[in-house]
């Protein structure tokens, strides 16, 4: 997710749409509006601009499983937003910690946990550290399967399925520690979700993070109204088995993030039609990627990271939602990532192939 100087909505957010020639290969009309679009920078700004509401009633890391031995986090107090230098950090669904003092970075030791109970469901666990550390999973009184040994240095989880609540043992090799030499432990997770998420932080007991939520105002909700564009700048840390999107909480709404394989895709859900565009080969995982559509009553057009645009004529409902917010569709599909920048542009003359290609300048 480029940078690009904050844009406020007196400022860079109210650029006018590009004008140049119309192509059959970028557009799907030629409808000018005189309405600004709305743009923002997420890195550059630091901050949520005054068209969008965030909440989030728990803390939140910057810590994952992909983390270099001995690095740090960055730790972020419930209702504070987690903007790095990837973007606005956005994890959707309540997970929950089981393993307790998981953190030496917070003043943990991380030790052997030889009774963690466990309720029924799929669970991932995870660490980092130095070469030489590991953990190792095993049923006690509980049932269930995925148990291994999990080295920290290598960059990958494990997933565990209990399918009979009850006890199960986390032994630790490796020293508590926040260097990344050998032998050297520096964090741990096992929680209770299908995907590795951020470090969540424990002591003496159990912690869960819950989603992160953002919400158009009810002002810059105006802006879907079809004819409309939207271009979105994003990463994903890694690709799983399930969809990662970025979208609206009612139809219309837009998607956008990975498949299961690693493409990725934007999807406009209209009430009679939709469509998607996925990308011609796999995304690398923590690398930027832009997708973006065209939408109006007549059809839709779709681009990922420059490629010739999809198209197609499924209508579109007209008018636009009762609310839009940024990182799931209803609740159940999350993009479980990190959104940089972010254009909605009033009207179907927006370039979309021209935009999406990597520096580009938006909006």
């Amino acid at each position: 997710m480029r940078r690009l100087f904050a844009g406020i909505l007196a400022g860079a957010s109210l650029l006018s749409c590009p004008a140049k020639a119309i192509t059959p290969s970028e557009y799907l009309s030629t409808t000018q509006h005189t309405q600004a679009p709305l743009f923002w920078d997420f890195v550059a700004s630091n901050a949520i601009p005054s068209w969008l509401t965030f909440t989030r009633a728990s803390a939140e890391t910057t810590a994952l499983y992909t983390d270099a031995a001995g690095s740090a986090y960055t730790s972020f107090a419930s209702a504070v937003p987690a903007i790095t230098s990837a973007g606005l950090q956005i994890y959707y669904g309540t997970t929950t910690q089981y393993f307790l003092q998981n953190s030496a970075q917070n003043g943990s030791t991380i030790a052997t946990q030889s009774a963690i109970n466990l309720p029924t469901g799929t669970y991932v666990l995870w660490c980092t550290g130095g070469t030489g550390t590991s953990v190792l999973s095993a049923a006690v009184t509980a049932v269930g399967t995925g148990f291994s040994s999990q080295t920290c240095s290598s960059n990958s989880y494990q997933t565990i399925v209990i399918t009979t609540a009850g006890t199960v043992s986390v032994t630790v090799t490796g020293t508590s520690g926040t260097g990344g030499g050998a032998g050297v432990i520096n964090r741990v997770q096992l929680e209770k979700s299908s995907v590795p998420t951020p470090l969540i932080e424990t002591s003496a007991s159990t912690a869960s993070r819950v989603a992160d939520i953002i919400t158009f105002s009810a002002a810059s909700i105006s802006y879907f109204q079809v004819p409309f564009c939207v271009v979105a700048e994003f990463t994903i840390p890694t690709y799983v088995s399930t969809v990662n999107l970025f979208g609206g909480s009612k139809a219309p709404g837009l998607t956008l993030g990975s498949t299961s394989g690693g493409q990725a895709l934007i999807t406009y859900a209209g009430i009679s039609g939709s469509s998607t565009a996925v990308s011609t080969s796999p995304l690398t995982n923590g690398v930027i990627a832009r997708a973006g559509g065209v939408f109006n009553p007549t059809g839709y057009m779709t681009s990922i990271n420059g490629s010739v645009p999809v198209t197609g004529t499924s209508k579109i409902a007209v008018g636009y939602p009762a609310s839009m917010s940024i990182g799931s569709v209803g609740g159940s599909i999350t993009l479980n990532g990190n959104l940089s920048k972010i254009v909605i542009s009033p009207g179907a003359n927006y370039p979309i192939k021209a935009k999406t290609s990597a520096g580009a300048h938006l909006p």
